[in-house]
């Protein structure tokens, strides 16, 4: 087996590279978020918490939007919490 062979072995098995070094860096596909979220980073809300509404703000979304990291205003950094969006309006 050859040398070139056994590294592009080597690379597929470790992440694919042989098929991105194949690959024209123009023609490579970018990542990118395609969920549209419905609320966004720096936005106010409210976050219902045992059947109350508190104003927040959002600090942080995944990626795919299922989860949003939340600060109540007001309120120790220790009330930080994941929450879903069924539980903002």
């Amino acid at each position: 087996m050859t040398m070139i062979r056994i590294l592009m072995i080597a690379g597929f098995l470790l992440g694919g590279f042989s098929a991105t070094f194949a690959m024209p860096e123009s023609a490579r596909p970018t990542p990118m978020n395609t969920a549209e979220c419905d609320y966004d980073v720096a936005q106010t809300v409210q976050v219902q918490w045992k059947g109350k509404w508190y104003e927040a703000q959002i600090l942080k979304v995944k990626d795919d939007c299922s989860q949003y990291y939340i600060h109540y205003t007001g309120w120790s950094d220790s009330w930080d919490e994941w929450v879903t969006p069924d539980r903002i309006k």
